[in-house]
Formats: structure tokens, C-alpha cells, sequence
């Protein structure tokens, strides 16, 4: 049982694509490779606490004194912990996550 002409066309045809579809992918695999080894991988972050009072909470403009202060630094600001919860689910105390290249 062998193979009409068309259909071994057809698998002649899918083996060259395959061939070169994974061809493609692995140089580009390697690129991206090659690419990242210079690039600083390490992130150093800073933590800074906040304490959210019983007068200090939604109007409390200290959390932007401290974001824009650790951006002046170069700092990227990527959230925040809540480190203290009372039992009613309000937070009193949060840890407030910066980042920065090694």
C-alpha cells in the first residue's frame, strides 16, 4: 500500500513546512536568548510601612509623599502588602512595595 502521487506531494510539502517553521522558532529561540544574557535580571525592592490611623485613612495624602519620594530615587512603585488587619477587614497597617534595578 503506497502513496499516490498527490498525497506524497502533500506530505513532501508538510515536512518542508515543518522543517522550516522550527527552523524559524529556534533562531528565535535563541535570539531572545542571547539578548537576555546582558540584560540586569536582578530587582532590588524597598519596603516602607504605613500606618493608617484612626485620622489618617482615605483622605491621608502621606502614601503619595513616600511614592513620589522613592520615584525621585529611581524607584518603580509595584504595590502593596496589607500587614495589619483588624478583625472588621479594615487595613491599619500596609507595607508599600518599590522596585529598582540591580
Amino acid at each position: 500500500m503506497g502513496l499516490t502521487a498527490p498525497e506524497l506531494t502533500f506530505f513532501v510539502q508538510m515536512v518542508e513546512f515543518f522543517t522550516v517553521f522550527c527552523a524559524a522558532l529556534f533562531k528565535q529561540k535563541s535570539e531572545t536568548n542571547r539578548n537576555l544574557k546582558g540584560a540586569a535580571l536582578m530587582k532590588r525592592y524597598e519596603y516602607v510601612t504605613v500606618h493608617i490611623g484612626k485620622f489618617c485613612g482615605a483622605g491621608s495624602e502621606e502614601h503619595r509623599v513616600i511614592i513620589d519620594e522613592y520615584a525621585a530615587k529611581g524607584y518603580r512603585y509595584v504595590g502593596y502588602i496589607p500587614t495589619n488587619i483588624n478583625d472588621y477587614g479594615k487595613i491599619k497597617d500596609m507595607d508599600l512595595v518599590f522596585e529598582t534595578d540591580c
